[in-house]
Formats: structure tokens, sequence, C-alpha cells
């Protein structure tokens, strides 16, 4: 019912906020489980605890609400992964170009075909798709206000930086996925005696 509400209102919102609507796309293949963002790094998507930033370089709405990313970033970034996914048929290089004219601090995944757009059922920008342990919990084309409450930070990560003692998943950054047996820890620490979990934040022991 969300999901078809946001496809019939989003157009509309499009004309009134300014952003920028895509072409409709059939959603007829598997969902990615991965794609290389600018840097060349694999990027995994809609895994773990993580944010899907989808903008466009001719998005003014995009560029406007950027700096509350950009905050959320410098704020969340040890226990939510942001993934920003530019859906434009500019080159990689002019993709690159604008992600730092606009102070962008996160990884940018290019999706010239639209096929991350279209697996996700996104069709305009900006939309931000949010998930918790995989699973989305949020949709929309600006932050809750409420974002803390919806996703409280991990407990380590509540007075700030986390602890040298503490290390995570890389998959799902603590709130525990298949590659780290859902306890949350490295997975190759996962055969470590020594290690403990609570939580979702796991303490490896030296």
């Amino acid at each position: 019912m969300a999901s078809q509400l946001l496809k019939t209102t989003l157009p509309l919102m499009c004309l009134l906020v300014g952003c920028v609507q895509l072409p409709e796309r059939s959603q007829d293949t598997a969902r990615p489980t991965a794609s290389q963002d600018l840097a060349g790094a694999e990027q995994r998507l809609g895994e773990g605890r993580q944010l899907l930033v989808f903008w466009q370089p001719t998005c003014d709405s995009c560029r406007r609400h950027n700096p509350e990313l950009i905050a959320l970033w410098e704020a969340r970034h040890h226990d939510l992964e942001v993934i920003g996914i530019c859906v434009s048929k500019k080159t990689p290089e002019v993709v690159r170009q604008t992600a730092e004219e606009w102070g962008i601090p996160f990884a940018t995944v290019h999706d010239p075909e639209l096929q991350i757009s279209r697996h996700f059922g996104v069709s305009g920008t900006p939309t931000l798709i949010l998930f918790d342990k995989g699973q989305e919990i949020f949709r929309d084309h600006r932050l809750p206000e409420d974002f803390d409450q919806l996703l409280p930070p991990a407990p380590s990560h509540a007075g700030g930086a986390p602890s040298a003692d503490f290390t995570f998943c890389q998959n799902c950054l603590g709130s525990g996925c298949a590659d780290c047996d859902h306890i949350g820890y490295l997975s190759h620490a996962t055969a470590d005696e020594n290690a403990q979990c609570q939580d979702g934040v796991c303490r490896i022991e030296p």
C-alpha cells in the first residue's frame, strides 16, 4: 500500500519540490546485491544498516537537501552506511565532479542505465531508502525529523566514535546478518571463542 501510494504521489511531489521524474521501468530482473562505486570499490546494496540516496546532478531538490545528508553521515557513519546512487546518463567523470562540488563524503554508485533504480522501485529523485538488518524501514524524498528514533544509534556509537576494542561486520555494521552469523562482528572473528556480543555490538577480546 505504501509503495503504491509513493508511486502515485511522487510525480506530483516532483513538480512541487523540484525533483526530476525518471522514466517508468519494469521490475523484471533480480535486485542487485552488489555494484561498483566511482572509486572502484564493491558496494553491497540493500543490506545491513544502510541508507541509499538516489540523486541526479540536474535535481535541484537533491542539491538543496544534500547538507542534511552530509550532516547525517558525519553523525552516524560509524554505525550507518550511506551510499549515493547517481541516476544519470552523464559520464562517470561528470558524476564524480558533481559529487565533489556538492561535498558528498559517502560512496557514490553510478546508475546510468537505471538498473538499480528499477530494482528498488525508484521513479524520481531525491529518493531515500533506509534499511535495517536488510529490511526496508523507510522511504521518502527527505530524511525524517525523528531519524534517531527510527534507527537508534548502535550502543557503542551513542557517545560518538566507536572504541578501538569494537569491530563490526562490514556488511551489516553490527546489526547482524548472514555474513556474520547474525551476531554483528567481522566474519573472520566469528570463530573467536573470546568474542562477546550484546545488542548487535560485539567486542573482540585481545
